[in-house]
């Protein structure tokens, strides 16, 4: 997963740095998924704003977001999505990564979830500053119709992140 840390292109690097977990049951079936990256848009961002590309590097191995958390119909309630969540972090916290997040939508319930995880759920419209992470501005906005979670790892401060607005 993480043999190709000095690929050259940039996308091969994000990639590279991916993780995707499958949850099965005992006879073999997917009863859970998450996928995980580096924020792909928001450091091509930075690229195109001339944020040099060592620095986008550095970045993409600080900050990582949780892009899909799924689990079959049948499987809810039995734990599946917060062991899913659960190894996500270790994966990323082991290897050093520094702020874990995501996005739901802003009606959701999934609030409480993910507070109960040990994330901070941001109120709607507010956004996470990376500044003092990563040494350059840097910022993830949210949309008016989602709010965002976010963890920091144990190496950056006593539990869940005070959440920054942009």
């Amino acid at each position: 997963m993480f043999a190709r840390i000095a690929a050259p292109d940039p996308y091969d690097f994000f990639l590279s740095v991916s993780l995707l977990l499958v949850a099965t049951d005992p006879h073999g079936a997917v009863i859970g998924v998450l996928m995980a990256l580096p924020p792909v848009q928001i450091l091509g961002q930075a690229r195109q704003a001339g944020v040099p590309i060592a620095d986008v590097r550095v970045a993409a191995k600080t900050v990582v977001k949780i892009k899909a958390v799924a689990v079959a119909p049948d499987a809810r309630g039995a734990g599946v999505g917060s062991a899913l969540i659960d190894q996500c972090l270790a994966v990323y916290t082991q290897l050093g990564w520094r702020l874990i997040y995501g996005q739901i939508d802003a009606d959701s319930t999934l609030d409480v979830y993910y507070s109960r995880l040990g994330f901070a759920v941001l109120d709607r419209g507010q956004g996470i500053d990376l500044d003092d992470l990563l040494g350059f501005p840097l910022s993830i906005h949210s949309l008016p119709v989602e709010r965002l979670f976010l963890r920091r790892t144990p190496d950056d401060g006593p539990g869940p992140a005070e959440p920054g607005s942009s």
